[in-house]
């Protein structure tokens, strides 16, 4: 990179929606720079559940910024052909639970007709229908503008009434922030269809795609050392080597908490307005439980829906391993589906799990005004992905476009 590099857009960090907007500019055919962060923030680019069924070409705001950036929205790559819809547990018996209506019917039937499977095969029916509805009804527009940021309120859609089975399948989607809110509820988005169709991370795989297309320029982190201001004006970045990359706007995956330049005491103010925005943390124990491929028997495929637990346990086969993956609350709630998991399976020998504990930031009211970002400098944003959390699949998408657009000479 010469001295002399100059961008019309500098980003900091890793987030999705920084990243996104990013793409979004560059392919507009400006210059731009990522800037990592020598510690990538926790909340950036958390990994979606990977057996949910999803199809991006279903959801409006994926399928937008696809046909914008000049490429397929990646419902092809890593597909898998699912007539199954998962395994359906509890103590009255286990049946599995197909997409296709008659094979589910044809699964039911030994069941008493008050069984909670027979109530959930009527409102798996019900569910199909109104989630296609749903599919357009999750928040969109515009998140930013100038000279302030504020969202809109959005449409918050919320699941009807079912049984703890149903409940396990939401789960699996609660599971990620963008679809978590503080109260429990669910923004919808047309990605929870339950159909037969699976892409594995598609979310990951769609930023991979709009950075192939974008030609954006990325840095190895730790190349950034200080920032050269002048007054409340970014000039330029330098590097160890003394060189200066000019930029005329900047934006940071983040808060002022997470800049390591600047003023301490400014960074400091503005860091408590936005930790006043602050409310509850999101987390979550992700449990896991590896086996070789020859202990999991192959007929079992997931997800497996623990009827008196209301959980969903996602089983994902690698060539030299099988994985079982649960996202809980609390560990009361490991102990308990440790143990339903021994009555289920008593001949199998139950692995030790691995527990890691999942905490990222979340905002009190995801439709609040957001602090001031033109306060601490004139030509930083501050943009980290927790605004975008509890809104939906759709939301970060219209976000994207609404932040670089921004940045879009018109």
């Amino acid at each position: 990179m010469r001295a002399s590099s100059s961008y019309d857009l500098v980003i900091f960090g890793s987030g999705f929606l920084v990243r996104l907007a990013g793409c979004l500019v560059a392919k507009a055919g400006q210059r731009v720079l990522r800037v990592p962060l020598d510690e990538p923030e926790p909340e950036a680019a958390q990994p979606w559940p990977t057996l949910w069924p999803m199809d991006f070409t279903a959801i409006s705001g994926p399928r937008e910024r696809a046909l914008e950036m000049g490429f397929l929205v990646p419902l092809r790559d890593h597909l898998e052909d699912r007539e199954l819809l998962g395994q359906y547990v509890s103590r009255e018996g286990t049946a599995e639970l197909f997409c296709d209506v008659e094979l589910l019917a044809s699964q039911t039937e030994r069941f008493p007709t008050k069984s909670p499977i027979i109530s959930f095969q009527k409102k798996l029916l019900k569910r199909r229908s109104w989630e296609l509805q749903q599919s357009d009804q999750s928040p969109g527009g515009s998140l930013f503008a100038r000279p302030r940021l504020f969202r809109a309120k959005p449409r918050l859609s919320r699941i009807p009434n079912t049984k703890k089975t149903l409940h396990a399948l939401d789960s699996m989607v609660a599971s990620h922030p963008w679809t978590s809110r503080s109260d429990g509820g669910l923004v919808l988005g047309g990605g929870r269809r339950l159909d037969g169709q699976v892409v594995r991370d598609p979310v990951h795989r769609f930023l991979e795609l709009a950075e192939g297309v974008s030609q954006m320029d990325v840095m190895e982190p730790g190349m950034v050392v200080d920032l050269d201001m002048k007054g409340k004006r970014i000039e330029a970045l330098v590097t160890p080597r003394g060189q200066r990359i000019h930029g005329s706007e900047f934006l940071l995956s983040g808060t002022p908490r997470d800049l390591p330049w600047g003023p301490e005491k400014r960074r400091g103010q503005l860091s408590a307005s936005w930790d006043e925005d602050l409310g509850q943390s999101w987390r979550l124990i992700e449990l896991k439980l590896t086996f070789a491929p020859g202990q999991w028997p192959p007929f079992l495929v997931g997800p497996l829906l623990l009827e008196e637990l209301g959980v969903g346990v996602s089983v994902t086969s690698f060539p030299d391993r099988v994985v079982l993956d649960a996202r809980l609350k609390d560990e009361q709630a490991v102990e308990s589906l440790l143990r339903e998991l021994g009555q289920f399976l008593p001949w199998l020998q139950l692995p030790a799990p691995e527990l890691t504990m999942m905490t990222l930031p979340q905002r009190k009211d995801p439709t609040a005004p957001i602090p001031s970002f033109r306060d601490y400098c004139s030509n930083l944003l501050f943009a980290p992905d927790r605004l975008i959390f509890g809104l939906g699949i759709n939301q970060p998408f219209y976000a994207a476009k609404s932040l670089a657009d921004l940045f879009i000479a018109p």
